[in-house]
């Protein structure tokens, strides 16, 4: 980064050397608000082990991809559609 870069981040309130990490009661808030506005597969990044780290079924609340982290560590989607209620899903590898 620039020290331009740095100087209008300064400028707008910002400070990008001490960047402090969203607090979890908010990315827990914008997930469930994310669902209630019809978002299907939102997830939280960043707070491995978290439950909303993952992505579930929209219909029936499966398990269907689970992170840790940036890495995705398992996959339960068969072909285009949710293991246990068997809807179509629109998720991709």
């Amino acid at each position: 980064m620039t020290i331009d870069a740095l100087r209008m981040l300064k400028e707008a309130g910002m400070d990008a050397i001490n960047i402090t990490p969203t607090p979890t009661d908010i990315l827990e808030f914008a997930y469930k608000e994310a669902r209630r506005q019809g978002i299907y597969y939102p997830y939280i990044g960043n707070i491995p082990g978290h439950p909303f780290e993952n992505t579930y079924c929209p219909y029936c609340g499966t398990l269907l991809i689970e992170r840790v982290g940036y890495r995705i560590t398992r996959w339960e989607i068969k072909g285009k559609n949710c293991p246990h209620c068997k809807k179509e899903v629109h998720l991709t590898p």
